[in-house]
């Protein structure tokens, strides 16, 4: 789509996808949270398992920071409440995984989560959905690049399709998400991060 990742989100990106291939920092997890599959009762149940697996724990996070990306319905929430959430998270597995007692290992996790939510994202929608992105893992299909329609395009690219713009819209937040997230922090390669994070975002707001 025109869009030159900095060279700080391409590392985390590589790292958000060893992350997802290692075996390191893992729990059994559904990996589609959305809010209509959490039961909130006298207990909390989870519904759904169809991708159910053993994978990082930073992606379920990352998932509820960014707005649950796979779910076109629900905004992200603000940035006190995911201080209130990954408070509380770190807290409840702080005996599991004692380095995420620590903000900037629990930083570091979630920026680079959040960019494999956005990338996963914007690839799924590319190849026209889980279907399509199945076809495309198993060499049944590719990803033709055309700027002109990418759904990554300007907003003044358009028209766009009613789907189109539910999509830019779940990806807007996405990624806008990731921006916020990621200025939260001193070190020289967040900037980066959350400047091209806010590019993208500017670059899929229609209204």
């Amino acid at each position: 789509a025109g869009l030159e990742a900095p060279e700080s989100f391409r590392e985390l990106a590589s790292q958000a996808a060893r992350s997802l291939a290692s075996g390191k920092d893992r729990a059994f997890t559904p990996f589609d949270l959305s809010p209509d599959n959490i039961i909130v009762s006298q207990h909390l149940h989870f519904l759904d398992y169809e991708w159910a697996g053993f994978r990082n724990v930073g992606f379920d996070v990352a998932c509820v920071i960014a707005g649950f990306p796979q779910f076109l319905f629900s905004k992200p929430i603000t940035d006190e409440e995911a201080d209130i959430f990954i408070s509380a998270w770190s807290r409840a597995v702080a005996d599991v995984w004692p380095l995420f007692s620590d903000p900037e290992e629990i930083h570091g996790l979630i920026v680079a989560s959040l960019i494999g939510w956005a990338l996963s994202s914007v690839t799924t929608m590319q190849a026209g959905g889980i279907e399509g992105l199945v076809a495309l893992v198993r060499g049944e299909a590719e990803v033709f690049h055309d700027p002109q329609h990418s759904i990554l395009r300007p907003a003044d690219h358009g028209p766009f399709t009613e789907d189109e713009l539910l999509v830019r819209r779940d990806l807007y937040e996405t990624f806008e998400a990731l921006s916020r997230y990621a200025a939260r922090c001193d070190g020289p390669a967040c900037a980066p991060i959350a400047e091209f994070g806010s590019a993208i975002a500017r670059r899929l707001d229609d209204e």
